[in-house]
C-alpha cells in the first residue's frame, strides 16, 4: 500500500500536473512527466476528458464527462435469477441525471458507489477507451462519450497509443493472473497474490483519486447555482462558474495539501491550472478575499472528513429519492443520450379495462 500511495503522490500527480503544464517552463518536459505517470490513464484520453472538457465545462450537463462515468451501464438489462433484469452497479453524482433503477433496493447505490470509486481511473483509462473505438458503440473514435471531440491522429499514432495501453494492461493485469495459471497448484494464497498485483493497484489508485478529487465537485452546493440553466455554454462569467462548482477543504493545511497533491484547493486549481499545486495554500486566502470583495461565495470545509461527510450525505439524498432536475437544454446527440441512459423509455400503454375497453379510462 505504501508503494501504491507513493505512485499516486509521484507519477500519477505528474500526469495531472504535466498535462496542465505546471511542472516546468519547457513544454516538452511537461509532456515527458505526463507520460511517466500514465500507467493508470493514457495521456491522450486524459487530455480530452480532464484537461479540455472537465476544466472548460466543470459540472455542466452534456459537457463535463465526469458527470457520466458513474452511471454508464447502470440502466442496462442483465437478468439475475430471482431478481429480474438489473443494471451494472452505479450511482448518480448529480440530480440532473435520470434516477437509476431501484430493483435491488434504495441502498443499492452504495454498492455502485464502492464499485465505481474503485474503478475511477481504470474505467476511463481502459474500459471507456474501448467504448470510444469499438464498432458496436456510436462514437467511432470521433469523440469521448459523444461529449468532446477527439483530436484526429494518424493510424500509426493511434496504433502506438493502443500498443502502449495494451502493454500496460498486460503487465498490470494479465501477467499476474497468467503467472498464477502457469504455476500450479492453485491456492488461495497464490490467487490473493495475483489479485494484489493485478487488481489492487488500479483499485487503490482509483479510490484515492476519487476521494481527494470528487468530494470537491460532487457536493450539493456545486449544483445549487442556477446560472447554467439553459446553457450553452454558460450564462455566467467563467471564473465565477469555476468557484461555484467547487467546494474545497483544508485550504491552508500543509498535510492535506501534500496528501491530495493540491486537489483540496480545486477552486484555485481550476482558476490557475498552470500554477504548481505547492502554491495553492498561499493563493487560497487571496482568492477568498477577492471573492468576498466581489460578492462571490467561496465554499470550503475545515478538512477532508467534513467534506467527505457532506459528499456522502448529498449522494444519499440524490440516490435514495426520485428527485430529477432535468436540464432545460441538451448538449448531446440523441445517440449519446441513449447510450448514457439519459433518454427515458416510453411507458408501456395501459391495457383496455373490462368496463369500457378504453386504455386511458382507468388505472389500477
Amino acid at each position: 500500500l505504501v508503494v501504491l500511495v507513493a505512485y499516486f503522490l509521484g507519477p500519477a500527480a505528474m500526469l495531472h500536473d504535466g498535462s496542465h503544464f505546471s511542472l516546468s517552463k519547457w513544454a516538452w518536459l511537461n509532456r515527458v512527466c505526463a507520460y511517466v505517470g500514465s500507467a493508470h490513464s493514457s495521456v491522450y484520453m486524459w487530455d480530452h476528458q480532464h484537461t479540455i472538457a472537465h476544466h472548460s465545462y466543470t459540472g455542466l450537463h452534456g459537457c463535463d464527462p465526469d458527470l457520466y462515468h458513474f452511471t454508464i451501464g447502470a440502466r442496462s438489462k442483465i437478468p439475475l435469477p430471482g431478481i429480474g433484469a438489473v443494471g451494472l452497479p452505479g450511482f448518480r453524482p448529480s440530480p440532473s441525471l435520470r434516477p437509476l433503477p431501484t430493483r435491488l433496493g434504495r441502498h443499492a447505490w452504495l454498492l455502485g458507489w464502492l464499485t465505481r470509486a474503485l474503478l475511477t481511473t481504470f474505467g476511463p483509462s481502459v474500459l471507456e477507451e474501448v467504448l470510444m473505438y469499438a464498432p458496436c458503440f456510436p462514437f467511432g473514435g470521433s469523440s469521448y462519450l459523444g461529449i468532446i471531440a477527439l483530436r484526429r491522429h494518424s493510424r500509426a499514432r493511434l496504433a502506438a497509443h493502443f500498443a502502449g495501453r495494451a502493454v500496460v494492461v498486460f503487465l498490470g493485469v494479465v501477467l499476474p493472473f497468467a503467472a498464477l495459471a502457469m504455476a500450479p497448484p492453485l491456492s488461495l494464497t497464490s490467487l490473493a497474490k495475483a489479485f494484489a498485483f493485478g487488481v489492487l493497484p488500479f483499485a487503490v489508485n482509483g479510490m484515492y483519486y476519487y476521494a481527494v478529487s470528487q468530494v470537491s465537485h460532487i457536493q450539493e452546493a456545486c449544483f445549487a447555482s442556477t446560472a447554467d440553466e439553459g446553457h450553452p455554454l454558460v450564462n455566467n462569467e467563467w471564473a465565477i462558474h469555476q468557484v461555484q462548482h467547487t467546494v474545497d477543504y483544508g485550504i491552508t493545511d500543509a498535510l492535506t495539501k501534500h496528501m491530495s497533491v493540491g486537489l483540496n484547493n480545486q477552486a484555485v486549481h481550476h482558476l490557475f491550472p498552470q500554477v504548481a499545486w505547492v502554491h495553492y495554500d498561499a493563493l487560497a486566502p487571496i482568492l477568498e478575499r477577492t471573492c468576498r470583495e466581489f460578492g462571490v461565495t467561496y465554499r470550503h470545509h475545515r478538512g477532508f472528513a467534513e467534506a467527505f461527510f457532506h459528499h456522502m450525505l448529498f449522494l444519499k439524498r440524490v440516490n435514495e429519492s426520485d428527485v430529477y432536475a432535468a436540464p432545460k437544454r441538451r448538449m448531446m446527440s440523441q445517440a449519446t443520450l441513449k447510450f448514457l441512459g439519459e433518454v427515458a423509455r416510453p411507458a408501456a400503454a395501459a391495457p383496455p379495462t373490462a368496463a369500457t375497453g378504453d386504455a386511458g379510462s382507468s388505472h389500477r
